[in-house]
Formats: structure tokens, C-alpha cells, sequence
């Protein structure tokens, strides 16, 4: 691969070397550029390539650290490249190891070595300090669907006791109105809060098994973006929440509401009818955050074997 520029031809890497992605063509230089500057400091060199032939979209991404590095380090680092990954390009990693200083194969002149660095990958022969991967396909199963979150009636709370009768002006008639107004306005705040909860619960759950993080990973006010979703794997989890709540959902959403948190008040009020058009949201999304027009132009360039192969129906 190169181009030429005048009369001077570039060469920039090996035609074999390209990854192919859901139909796009990928150069690894530039994703190993995007991993190495999370941290070029302590980033000494980069590998990305394929885990199986030259087909396989499974990737596995090898970072050589420097000798201050340690495992604490390398986990901190695994959820920020693979989060830049993710924003720059929609790739998700099955595989991202850490290694330790020297370790990748390079030539004389300094290059990193793709082929055999996976040659030594599949030996297990690499000095690993930190290793990620993602769960098998499939290893991570849906949650049972449960019935959508029961909103709570006025009967399960104690009624109030009935005043005795006595003559009302129009000011204590306009001001008992008040506070029975603002008792009902208590209750519906209430069922809203209890509902969003389990919601935002579910949503973490699901958040765990899609990004294949441990519990401890996902907090509801980390932003969505961090737990290294895919446009597709977006629209997947986008899918499981109509059909777990019986709502339609427009997968935009997913960026208008970028936490789970967010998300999950937006749900409970749509569920109970309260939705409160343009609340505001103090979570905005990164400038890496992709546009929902970008997104379908990329569903719109799969062809329908892609398509189904994506969302796993066969």
C-alpha cells in the first residue's frame, strides 16, 4: 500500500496486513497510533492483528509497556484503549495484552513485527503482565426477562385521615389544594425513583455482559461510551430494552442519555407516562462520541448477510 505525492511514491505498509471490518477497510498503524497515545510515556510499542487468518475480525491488540508498569497499571490503561478504540473507529477487541519491555519481535530497523508477534501470541510465548479478553460468544447469556417494574398505587400507601368537617374560605380551600397537589406530586416522585432504580440495576447487568467487564467496572455514572460498545452491539442493547420494557426506542437515545443512570430515569418516565421533555442532562458526550448519522451510514454499507451475522440471526 501507498500513494504517490509528485513524482515520490509512499510506501505505507503491506496489503495483507489491512484489516477488514464489517466491510471497511482499517490500516493497523493507525489503530496502534490512537493505543499508543492513551500513554506514550509508558507505551513503548503496539501490535494489533487478526486472531485467526487474514478473515477474521476478532483482533487482538499486544502493548509493550516500560518497566514501571505493573498489572494495576495495565488494567487502567486496557479500559481506556479499548474505550479510544471503540470512539475512533467502532472496533471492539477480543483480546488485549500487556506485556513486558522487550518482549515484541522487531526488525533491524526498528519495526514492529505483525506476523511474528501473532506467531508468538498463539505459542503463548509472550511475557504477559496484564491480559483482557472478551467472553466467548454466547458465554454471556440474557438475563430472563422479568415483568416490567410494578408502579406502585395509591392503595399501598396509608390514606390520610379525614379531617373533621368545618367551614372552608377560599384561601384554606386554595391552600389544602397545595398541599394535596404537592402529597400526589410525593408519590409520583416516589413510584419514579423506585422504577428508575430497577432499571438502572438491569441496565448495569446487561451493560456487564455486553462489554464483558466485571461488576465492580460498571457504575451507573460512568458513561456509556467508556464500556467499549460497538455501533452494533449498541443497537443490540437498544433492541433488548424494548423488548424487556415494551417501549419503542429510538437507539439515539443512547447518546442523548449517555449514563445508565440517565437512561434509566428516561425509560421510567416514559413506562409511567411522566417523560419531561429536554430535562436537562449534566453528563454531555465526548467529542469522540459518534453521531447517529454516522451510525446508520455504517449499518447502511452492510449487506444483509453482515447484518444478520452481527445480530446473530441465522
Amino acid at each position: 500500500m501507498g500513494f504517490w505525492d509528485g513524482n515520490q511514491l509512499f510506501v505505507t505498509g503491506r496489503l495483507k496486513e489491512m484489516l477488514v471490518i464489517r466491510g471497511r477497510n482499517l490500516f493497523p498503524q493507525d489503530l496502534e497510533a490512537t493505543a499508543r497515545s492513551i500513554d506514550p510515556d509508558s507505551i513503548d510499542g503496539v501490535v494489533i492483528f487478526p486472531l485467526g487468518g487474514d478473515s477474521d475480525e476478532s483482533l487482538v491488540l499486544v502493548v509493550e509497556v516500560d518497566r514501571r508498569s505493573d498489572a494495576a497499571t495495565s488494567e487502567t490503561l486496557s479500559s481506556k484503549i479499548r474505550a479510544a478504540l471503540n470512539e475512533t473507529f467502532d472496533v471492539s477487541l477480543s483480546t488485549l495484552m500487556f506485556v513486558r519491555p522487550f518482549s515484541l519481535p522487531r526488525t533491524t530497523s526498528g519495526k514492529m513485527q505483525r506476523w511474528l508477534t501473532r506467531q508468538l501470541f498463539n505459542e503463548g510465548s509472550l511475557k504477559v503482565i496484564h491480559r483482557w479478553d472478551r467472553s466467548p460468544a454466547g458465554a454471556d447469556s440474557p438475563s430472563q426477562p422479568t415483568p416490567t417494574p410494578a408502579v406502585a398505587t395509591d392503595s399501598a400507601s396509608p390514606a390520610p385521615s379525614t379531617p373533621p368537617a368545618v367551614a372552608h374560605t377560599p384561601s384554606q380551600r386554595a391552600n389544602e389544594r397545595s398541599v394535596a397537589e404537592r402529597f400526589d406530586q410525593g408519590l409520583n416522585d416516589s413510584r419514579l425513583t423506585h422504577v428508575a432504580e430497577e432499571i438502572e440495576s438491569w441496565l448495569c447487568t446487561r451493560l456487564q455482559t455486553h462489554g464483558h467487564l466485571a461488576p465492580e467496572e460498571v457504575t451507573p455514572d460512568r458513561p456509556l461510551a467508556e464500556f467499549g460498545l460497538d455501533s452494533m452491539t449498541t443497537l443490540q442493547l437498544a433492541g433488548e430494552i424494548e423488548d424487556h420494557y415494551r417501549v419503542t426506542l429510538n437507539p439515539i437515545v443512547m447518546w442523548n442519555y449517555p449514563t445508565a443512570r440517565h437512561l434509566a430515569l428516561y425509560l421510567a418516565e416514559q413506562i409511567m407516562g411522566e417523560f419531561v421533555e429536554n430535562r436537562p442532562v449534566d453528563v454531555q458526550p465526548s467529542d469522540g462520541h459518534r453521531s447517529f448519522e454516522s451510525l446508520l451510514d455504517e449499518v447502511e454499507r452492510m449487506n444483509d448477510q453482515e447484518v444478520l451475522r452481527q445480530l446473530h440471526i441465522h
